[in-house]
């Protein structure tokens, strides 16, 4: 038997090395036959009968599939698309109406025009049907849409007024001005101070049995209630020159009088007009 030797030769195809393998007399180098490689990719065989490398090139052999990814980073801002067309116009709106304090001769209105609002008794209501002459209260036709507050806090005191001017002294002055008076609005002139009831008035000329003095016609009295015991206090006036000349004083108990009494003499007194 001859010696043989390998002979190999390599040629590129698409990137792909593929060999060449030939069988040649050692002697006289003679090729004696070309010998098939066979890889190991063409060696395998499937049960369709497909080898390795045939379902290789065409892309048959897959893995099983992969675990998810990780997510990807946010892509930028699309383009501003397209102005939309305009819509359609909306339906005409209602207007709401004031018409001020209900009143029974008002015919009020709830259409496709107008809905009539009114006040009463603070509230404020709106039309649902249009009538006349029917109560805020009547549910059917008016609906409460703004009730009136709660009556607020107590303001603070506010800052004290200047002082009065002062009064005239000179009974010429007052005699036919007001003065302040509680419980009888006209001068006392004949009247039975027993019977006074309680307030400050203005005395000219009286004549009654029981004023304190009967020289003194002109004055001023005080009629008071105090812990449920009656109080007079006159204060007696010159009539030519308003002077104070004396005060005095009577109380009653258990309904009955008590003498008047001096108590002051000589006083100024300042009026006050009304």
């Amino acid at each position: 038997m001859g010696n043989y030797g390998l002979k190999t030769a390599s040629s590129r195809a698409t990137g792909l090395k593929k060999a060449r393998v030939q069988l040649l007399n050692s002697q006289t180098g003679q090729v004696i036959e070309d010998v098939d490689v066979l890889s190991s990719a063409d060696c395998i065989t499937f049960t369709d009968g497909q080898t390795f490398q045939q379902k290789l090139d065409n892309g048959l052999l897959k893995g099983d599939k992969g675990d998810k990814g990780d997510k990807g980073a946010t892509g930028a801002t699309g383009a501003t698309g397209a102005k939309g067309a305009t819509g359609a116009t909306g339906a005409t709106g209602v207007s709401l109406r004031l018409k001020g304090a209900w009143s029974s001769s008002t015919a009020y209105v709830n259409n496709t025009s107008y809905i009539d609002l009114v006040t009463a008794n603070g509230n404020t209501y709106a039309c649902k049907v249009s009538n006349t002459n029917q109560a805020v209260t009547n549910t059917k036709y008016w609906e409460l849409i703004a009730q009136k507050g709660a009556k607020g806090d107590k303001g603070e005191t506010g800052a004290t007024g200047a002082t009065g001017a002062t009064g005239s002294s000179n009974w010429n002055d007052i005699q036919n001005k007001p003065f302040l008076v509680t419980g009888n609005t006209s001068l006392i002139t004949t009247q039975d101070f027993n019977s006074i009831a309680t307030g400050i008035y203005k005395c000219v000329n009286i004549t009654g049995s029981n004023r304190p003095v009967k020289a003194y016609p002109y004055g001023f009295l005080e009629s008071i209630t105090y812990n449920g015991t009656s109080r007079q206090v006159y204060t007696a006036v010159d009539g030519n020159n308003g002077n104070v000349l004396d005060m005095w004083v009577r109380t009653a108990w258990e309904s009955k009088w008590s003498p008047w009494s001096k108590i002051t003499t000589n006083l100024t007194l300042a009026i006050q007009e009304g």
